[in-house]
């Protein structure tokens, strides 16, 4: 993950969480988080779990993460007009299926 040691990408995810969610409620606006993935080697599953960790964490403050650039406008797309739609086209947004575990594939 861009090179940091663990300890040091945890402490600097540790302090942004709560500023994220903090200038969150302030802006009164979405924010959205890009955690790219950049574990490609079997070595590197150890950092794709502390991926999943963050990724939850911030997911569970609000802050949706997607794991691209390319993915996060198409999120933003799809979040904008299920709330121009007043919510109307069930309970997630358009173009998004439900999975048999209850989480939501983009």
């Amino acid at each position: 993950m861009a090179g940091l040691a663990g300890a040091a990408q945890g402490s600097y995810l540790e302090e942004l969480l709560p500023a994220l969610a903090r200038l969150k409620k302030e802006v009164d606006r979405d924010i959205v988080v890009v955690f790219e993935n950049r574990a490609v080697r079997p070595d590197d599953a150890s950092v794709e779990a502390l991926a999943r960790t963050w990724r939850a964490r911030y997911q569970a403050e609000g802050l949706p993460v997607y794991p691209n650039v390319e993915r996060a406008p198409r999120g933003i797309k799809h979040a904008a007009a299920y709330q121009r739609s007043g919510g109307r086209d069930g309970d997630h947004p358009p173009g998004l299926e439900r999975r048999a575990d209850a989480a939501i594939r983009i």
